[in-house]
């Protein structure tokens, strides 16, 4: 049975400074409250996810992190089986079922997080899902990058690797922390595992799955709480961008300078979506 090991206690604890001393040290141009939230929801065995991440959205990160904010909730397309809307194989009917009693809904059912869960990809995407959520619970916070820096490891060596590359994913992130000057997540990997084996790594993924409301298809993404293609998450970065002309990035004067500022609505990113571009 998984239990939480206490041992690691001490080590959490230091975790959190760690992490609450890079949110310190971050020297973002933009102020907090004019950051551009970006939201995904992805799943790490959907193909168009990867590319999402390692195109697109890495773009946004190497040119514009300094005006966005990003989480991403890796449940994708996951639901939980229950007696009411069914369970495996993975069914998206059965998705969208779970989705509506269980996420959408204001009382959840009973049964909503009791069964076990469906992955769309098989085992090996269940458990980058559960690992990715352990470092979301670690990492995620007001300095979102660390997290972001092991999501984009993992993503990029899923098809390789798996699970497996948990530890050099850990150890990048130990890496880029280190350029700023900080040096207390060398046993990241030790902590990741403790979750992943424990019922932290339970609670971890109920938070992502509580969070992950329903949606047509994976990657899901949103700019400032509007559903955009991935191919236009940059121009639609900057056009909501509402921060000192000053702070905007050269990637958003390039791209502002005589463009529409248009982004891609809710409707006609349903009508650009196919099995050929994303994971129903």
């Amino acid at each position: 049975e998984a239990r939480r090991d206490p041992t690691n206690q001490r080590t959490q604890t230091m975790l959190r400074s760690t992490l609450a001393l890079l949110a310190a040290l971050s020297a973002a141009a933009a102020t907090d409250d004019a950051r551009v939230p970006v939201l995904l929801l992805a799943e790490a065995g959907c193909p168009f996810c990867q590319q999402a991440i390692a195109g697109p959205i890495a773009d946004l990160v190497a040119n514009a992190s300094s005006i966005i904010t990003f989480e991403e909730r890796p449940f994708g397309n996951n639901y939980f089986a229950t007696e009411t809307c069914g369970g495996a194989p993975y069914d998206s009917d059965v998705r969208h079922c779970w989705a509506a009693m269980c996420v959408d809904a204001e009382t959840p059912a009973d049964e909503c997080f009791e069964g076990a869960i469906v992955p769309q990809h098989g085992q090996q995407e269940a458990d980058v899902d559960r690992m990715e959520s352990c470092a979301k619970s670690m990492l995620y916070g007001d300095d979102w990058e660390p997290f972001w820096a092991f999501l984009s490891c993992m993503e990029a060596a899923y098809e390789k690797d798996g699970l497996a590359a948990t530890g050099a994913c850990a150890q990048t992130v130990a890496s880029s922390t280190k350029a700023k000057g900080v040096n207390a997540l060398d046993d990241l990997e030790t902590q990741l595992w403790a979750c992943y084996n424990s019922t932290d790594g339970d609670a971890a993924q109920l938070a992502e799955a509580q969070k992950t409301f329903d949606h047509d298809a994976v990657p899901y993404l949103e700019v400032a709480g509007a559903e955009v293609d991935p191919d236009d998450v940059v121009a639609a970065v900057c056009a909501a961008y509402a921060g000192p002309v000053e702070h905007l990035p050269e990637v958003c004067v390039e791209k502002l300078r005589g463009a529409n500022k248009a982004t891609t609505t809710r409707a006609a990113a349903k009508k650009e979506r196919s099995a050929a571009t994303a994971c129903f």
